[in-house]
């Protein structure tokens, strides 16, 4: 489809002129709008090229239509809006807008087609590279107000590791030991082991979203008894990233 005529310009002259010069060439003005159209096109060469312009624009790359030399419209005949253009070379005001709405279909047809070719190549390429999205992780950040102590936990449904990171904080000091407890919606906490040095890992088989993780102070060794015997500083909930 042709482009909009390249004589648009806001700078030259406002955008009803090429309006009233769209029309004009459509027929779609009232015989007086259309009888001074007329006139502007005899007296002004600028209001004649839009014409023209439009003319070519509503005509597109008609090969079967000869070119035309003149920018006059034919002259008008009678009462009531006349053919703005010759229906020899561009044919009814109808015929031209529907050449421009079966242009407008065909082009976004191909739009549309080149789109879901794309999608396509991209999809095979994806399947035959083995690529698959990456794994679910999930974490929690245990923490507390006012408690300058933080945790990190990530556990991978693929490896049933859980990696906890003491990400600031200091260590348990002599005598004592960090606790890791898993809550779940039973409410009963599990242990997980002793949280010594920066980094701890530990096998757990299932780490649910919603699950509690907490982090308690607890004598050297950990709780005996199988529940938190000392303070709770820290916890957090475990989500899916």
């Amino acid at each position: 489809m042709t482009d909009t005529p390249r004589h648009i310009d806001p700078r030259e002259s406002g955008e009803e002129d090429d309006l009233v010069a769209a029309e004009y060439v459509l027929g779609t003005l009232l015989q007086d709008a259309r009888l001074a159209a007329e006139a502007r096109v005899r007296a002004d060469p600028v209001f004649a090229a839009r014409v023209a312009e439009w003319q070519e624009y509503f005509a597109g790359s008609d090969a079967e239509d000869p070119p035309s030399s003149s920018l006059s419209p034919s002259p008008s005949r009678g009462p009531g809006p006349q053919p703005a253009i010759k229906p020899r070379r561009f044919g009814t005001p109808e015929r031209a807008q529907k050449r421009v709405s079966a242009r407008m279909i065909a082009i976004l047809s191909a739009v549309v087609a080149v789109a879901l070719v794309v999608t396509l190549v991209v999809f095979a390429s994806w399947q035959s590279s083995g690529l698959r999205p990456p794994p679910a992780h999930y974490v929690a950040t245990l923490e507390q107000r006012g408690v300058k102590l933080v945790f990190t936990a990530d556990w991978s449904p693929q490896t049933r590791e859980l990696q906890v990171t003491r990400a600031a904080g200091p260590s348990a000091g002599p005598g004592y030991d960090y606790e890791l407890w898993l809550i779940d919606k039973s409410g009963a906490p599990v242990s997980l082991g002793l949280l010594r040095g920066h980094l701890h890992r530990a096998a757990v088989p299932m780490l649910p979203p919603g699950a509690v993780l907490a982090v308690s102070l607890e004598p050297s060794g950990g709780a005996r008894s199988g529940q938190p015997i000392g303070p709770v500083l820290v916890k957090g909930v475990v989500a899916r990233l």
